[in-house]
């Protein structure tokens, strides 16, 4: 599976998301002021996305699950759910220190998770329309 990067670009364009990246295998979108959004497809019709710096990624279509429902979103869902505020932004924050970044369903989210005494779970929306010239 390959991502439609071109198609991807346009709807961000058209929901106010700035790119802050574009190649011919790589598209990067600022979700949020210090966040940027990467999806990438390799040589090997494979496909990635995760939030630059961090950890955290997935391959092909996202699968959102938890203890009472899931929901498989493509990559122009996950565009669209961080426009609407269906898709949040998830980052784990230890002593401090961002520790990673993942997308979460406002829907199918159960929260669940145990945490260190000196970790904290934040959640953010995406922002549209920021400071293009901040994008980079």
């Amino acid at each position: 599976m390959q991502y439609d990067l071109p198609s991807i670009a346009d709807l961000c364009e058209a929901f106010g998301f700035a790119i802050a990246h574009r190649d011919a295998t790589s598209l990067s979108i600022t979700v949020s002021t210090d966040v940027r959004l990467l999806f990438c497809n390799d040589d090997a019709d494979d496909c990635l996305i995760g939030f630059v710096g961090t950890p955290w990624h997935a391959h092909g279509d996202i699968v959102f699950a938890s203890r009472q429902a899931s929901l498989e979103l493509s990559a122009v869902d996950v565009v669209a759910g961080l426009a609407d505020g269906q898709l949040l932004i998830c980052e784990d924050w230890s002593a401090g220190q961002l520790q990673d970044r993942w997308l979460v369903h406002r829907d199918v989210f159960d929260g669940q998770r145990l945490l260190e005494p000196d970790e904290e779970l934040r959640l953010r929306r995406a922002v549209i329309n920021i400071d293009r010239s901040s994008a980079c």
